[in-house]
Order: C-alpha cells, then structure tokens, then sequence
C-alpha cells in the first residue's frame, strides 16, 4: 500500500481509505499496543484514521487534548503517549496525567526504550501507582539509601 503511494499508482484520497481498512483488521494485540505505547506521531496519524482531530502541534497541551479525543472515540481503558525527552501522559476516564519527564542521560541507541516504558507502566499499575508508571501513591517515602 505504501510502495503504490510511494510509485503514485494511488493517490491520498485511496491511500487513507485503504489505510483505514487496514486498521480495522488490527488484531486484538495490535490494538492493546495501540493503547499502551504510541508516540507523539502514531497519535497524530491514529487520529486521522479514526476521524478525532490532530494535535494542533506538538506541545504536550496540544497532545494531551489529542489523546483525550482519541481515548474517547476508541471507549478504551487509558491511552498512554510517549513524548521522548519530554516525559509522557495518559489519558483514562479521570483525565490527563503527565509523567515526569526522564532526567537527560547520553543515548546510545533508542531501541527497547517503547518496551521498557511499558514495562515500567506495567509494573507501576500492578502497584498501584498513577497513570504513567512513575508516580508512586503519597503514602510511600522515597527509598534511603543504606546504610554500612
């Protein structure tokens, strides 16, 4: 589909309707890694297959009323969007909720960072934490360091 886009074989109009033919047979594990990890720019691109608006750029504000648009006409349980560096946030019945940005560090590779984002938020909902894995109920202090 892309490749007869690419060659112009097809153009927009025919592209996104086959696009959006596509993403109605996405098997159910394709649609739970749709609502547990997308980026700034698969929620722009889902958006417009699903008929929501865009975000009117890429300020988290702008975003966040884009998962919110989404999350809504997909009835899911949470949306989760990555921002890169500058955190993340999800989207639930509650509203939005901003995850922390990651303190700098000097990449190497990117690959495994998606996978490890979820699995952070997995195990951050398994204990109770909020929206984006990172933000551990008030009732818990910060862990000291030992002492020797």
């Amino acid at each position: 589909m892309i490749d007869e886009y690419n060659a112009g074989s097809i153009n927009v109009e025919t592209f996104f309707k086959k696009l959006v033919e596509f993403s109605q047979l996405l098997k159910e594990e394709d649609r739970r890694a749709i609502k547990e990890n997308l980026n700034e720019e698969e929620l722009a691109m889902l958006c417009g297959w699903y008929g929501c608006p865009p975000p009117m750029s890429m300020e988290p504000d702008a975003i966040a009323v884009a998962a919110r648009a989404l999350f809504g006409r997909l009835e899911l349980d949470r949306l989760l969007v990555t921002l890169g560096p500058r955190g993340a946030l999800a989207a639930d019945a509650q509203g939005i909720t901003r995850g922390a940005a990651p303190r700098p560090v000097q990449l190497v590779d990117t690959v495994g960072a998606g996978d490890s984002f979820s699995a952070v938020v997995l195990a951050g909902s398994l204990r109770g934490w909020g929206g984006c894995g990172n933000e551990p109920p008030a009732s818990r202090s910060p862990r000291s360091p030992r002492k020797r």
